[in-house]
């Protein structure tokens, strides 16, 4: 075994992938990374990983980023058992829910409150950024309150991801733990882990130290498919939405379904019942209740064992989540604020700095997808199709350069030659282009590359 995790303490994901480490008793080489040294940002380490992120595995030749492809692949690869990351489809999908969760929403939002304080020398924390932050960990609590842990009754990699970025959210936004007594029930169930303390509290309270450096000025947070079509819960101006009804139309899965009204709406009350998070795509499927579009379109191909769409050979899905994650913890947060900002809150401008961190994401995957038909090779994956649903999105504010990005626009011209493309994300992406170029008072846009 020739493991190594390049990493740094103070990192809620790399602590993540530390207690998993641990939990599963394996040997693996401990690089740190000094961020503050740009040492992410060399030459070798940019040969490894292009993301520059930690944490970063590697497996021999083989070469793992995000902490929760990483936590998945570790257990799928060197556990004994699968207690942690369990085979059984539907328990997966909600751990997979629950980690895409925190990639999407907690890990996001916490990101959003301490990248200005640790790289922008910002000194207080933006209210709506706080608020956001404890939208999330309210609906936590709500998991909490029936769940022993994050998934049920028992510890599962979820759990690991959550926790970092719950101690964290702490050093940043005390929490009270008398309006969050489930997560601190909880949280005291994961300390009492013989192998906490080294995994995550040693970081922590360096990570804890940090932000009190900066001298913020901090507030207080007082099996085969049901005979019955499955219902999906959709809008198809939504990204997400689209990418469950693109991998619909690639596996001929028939579902009922049902529009929630997005924008201008009180929450669909059945919609509320089955999902306190209120959000689209939600799939009821008989009794079983899933949300978040990368678990969705999981679960449906393992409904139809559609290995190629979703690989079961550990590291090929194990590539596929790592880009499940990508767009759930960066690519659809950087676009979703943008279009948010405009449908919603009526901006007319958009700035600079939201424009470069779109182009930035092209340029990551322009590198990606160089000698690549698609993101994990020769063949098409729900990667491809949640990253596409976004990346079309993302074309209404700033088009793919062919210049500038050829390996990108390739790929995106690939995919919308897909036979159902058009009818599953086509007619959606040019409702919601329709209702931005409304809202801006400009020119629709006919073709999204230049």
């Amino acid at each position: 075994m020739s493991l190594k995790l390049y990493y740094t303490s103070v990192s809620p994901p790399c602590r993540a992938s530390l207690l998993t480490i641990n939990a599963l008793g394996i040997d693996v080489e401990l690089v740190p990374i000094n961020l503050s040294a740009q040492e992410h940002l060399t030459t070798e380490f940019l040969q490894l990983n292009p993301f520059h992120t930690v944490p970063t595995l590697q497996d021999g030749s083989f070469t793992l980023c995000d902490s929760h492809a990483i936590n998945a692949y570790l257990v799928e690869k060197y556990a004994t058992d699968d207690s942690l990351y369990p085979k059984d489809l539907q328990q997966k999908a909600i751990v997979s829910q629950r980690l895409h969760f925190d990639s999407n929403v907690l890990s996001a939002r916490l990101s959003a409150i301490t990248g200005p304080i640790l790289r922008g020398g910002a000194k207080t924390v933006a209210k709506d950024k706080a608020d956001a932050l404890l939208q999330g960990l309210t609906l936590l609590e709500t998991i909490l309150e029936t769940n022993k842990y994050a998934c049920g009754d028992k510890l599962t990699i979820a759990d690991f991801s959550l926790v970092t970025t719950v101690s964290s959210a702490n050093a940043v936004l005390p929490l009270a733990s008398n309006r969050f007594p489930k997560i601190f029930d909880w949280w005291n169930r994961l300390e009492a882990l013989p192998f906490y303390k080294e995994a995550n509290q040693e970081g922590l309270d360096a990570f804890t130290n940090l932000i009190k450096s900066k001298n913020i000025v901090r507030q207080n947070s007082t099996t085969a498919l049901r005979q019955a079509m499955a219902k999906l819960y959709y809008n198809d101006m939504s990204p997400q939405s689209r990418a469950v009804l693109m991998t619909a139309g690639a596996i001929g899965a028939r579902l009922h379904l049902q529009e929630v009204h997005l924008y201008g709406k009180d929450p669909d009350p059945q919609l509320l019942q089955i999902n306190p998070h209120h959000t689209v795509p939600t799939l009821l499927d008989g009794d079983f209740t899933i949300w978040d579009s990368h678990a969705i379109v999981g679960y449906l191909v393992g409904q139809h064992s559609s290995d190629e769409l979703y690989p079961k050979e550990t590291k090929p899905r194990a590539l596929v989540d790592q880009f499940l994650h990508f767009d759930s913890g960066v690519l659809f947060p950087r676009v979703n604020s943008i279009i948010d900002s405009i449908v919603v809150e009526n901006d007319k401008e958009i700035s600079t700095k939201r424009i470069s961190a779109i182009t930035e994401s092209y340029k990551f995957l322009d590198k990606f997808l160089q000698n690549k038909n698609y993101l994990i090779g020769p063949n098409l994956t729900v990667a491809d199709l949640c990253c596409v649903a976004t990346i079309s999105t993302a074309t209404i504010i700033t088009p793919i350069s062919t210049e500038k990005y050829p390996h990108l626009s390739t790929w995106y011209r690939t995919c919308k030659n897909l036979p159902f493309y058009e009818e599953t994300n086509g007619v959606g992406l040019n409702k919601l282009d329709a209702l931005v170029e409304l809202k801006l008072g400009r020119p629709r846009t006919k073709d999204f590359c230049e």
